[in-house]
């Protein structure tokens, strides 16, 4: 199993902007490779000749794949999630079905930047009362476009009750300590969190933003990535091996309202005592959110 930890930005502490906030975001993201079906098969029967264990009988063990579960067990979506939190869930989903519309949207907001902005320079949307200070400047706007117009449609995610309830216990610790990152005060990391409420599978990653008062605006903060040449956490939003999601906004940094979204390539939720496999959704065109 690779772990990757991006953290792209000096610690919250060595911080110093005068007169504007400096969006920050954190990326989590790692994957397990399983066995074949052939080597485990090949594994157990080394182990049971080995052993003189081949008269005891081998009992099926049921899969993530299996359907024998009740779907009673799970609320809804509306639910558990927030209105901000649905329409981020739509514009995820929006930007990976309609690329080429996002990009437009992201086109927009060039008058947002100060005047000559190729790098640490204001961006300030039209009504906020706080500019927000870019290290890449237009340079990153205009890579996020040149991105998404390169992107071919992608299925929608499908948002999870379990992970949102470990995306929303990370924001609850990390507004009680005042902190950033991923790790949590009790040493926990994102793929820790997440089996607390059920099982990931395939892969796992976490992106955080800090501010973003619209859905729009922490989408479109994910996507250009300022600062964070790797781009991880655009990544993690295209990653084909994600299917599922889980989406908590809440409580408060040192920058604005804390958004932790948590990726997996399959879920098998525990919940009331019982488990469920969260299977992808099927392609739909979400509705627009407006900025």
């Amino acid at each position: 199993m690779a772990i990757f930890l991006s953290d792209p930005m000096p610690p919250v502490e060595a911080q110093t902007v005068d007169n504007a906030n400096l969006c920050r975001q954190h990326i989590f993201s790692t994957s397990k490779h399983k066995p074949s079906a052939f080597s485990l098969v090949f594994l157990l029967t080394v182990i049971l000749v080995m052993f003189g264990l081949s008269n005891i009988p081998v009992f099926a063990h049921t899969s993530l794949d299996s359907d024998d579960t009740d779907d009673t067990a799970l609320p809804a979506a509306s639910a558990y999630l927030s209105s901000i939190e649905a329409e981020v869930l739509a514009e995820i989903n929006l930007v990976r079905t309609d690329p080429q519309k996002y990009a437009d949207y992201l086109e927009a907001t060039r008058g947002y930047y100060a005047k000559d902005c190729s790098k640490d320079c204001d961006y300030k949307r039209p009504g906020a009362t706080t500019a927000y200070k870019t290290l890449e400047g237009i340079i990153a706007l205009d890579d996020a476009i040149k991105f998404l117009r390169a992107t071919k449609p992608m299925p929608p995610l499908t948002v999870s009750f379990g992970m949102s309830l470990s995306a929303r216990d990370h924001i609850k610790d990390l507004t009680a300590t005042m902190k950033t990152g991923h790790k949590g005060s009790d040493g926990s990391l994102p793929d820790q969190r997440v089996n607390r409420y059920g099982k990931w599978e395939t892969a796992i990653a976490e992106n955080i933003t800090y501010c973003g008062d619209t859905a729009r605006e922490i989408v479109i903060e994910m996507l250009i990535d300022d600062g964070n040449p790797p781009r991880g956490h655009r990544s993690n939003l295209f990653k084909p091996e994600h299917t599922i999601i889980g989406i908590s906004r809440g409580g408060r940094s040192a920058y604005g309202m804390l958004c932790v979204i948590n990726f997996a390539g399959a879920f098998r939720e525990q919940q009331r005592g019982a488990s469920q496999k969260i299977q992808p959704a099927k392609s739909s065109r979400p509705v627009a959110v407006k900025f």
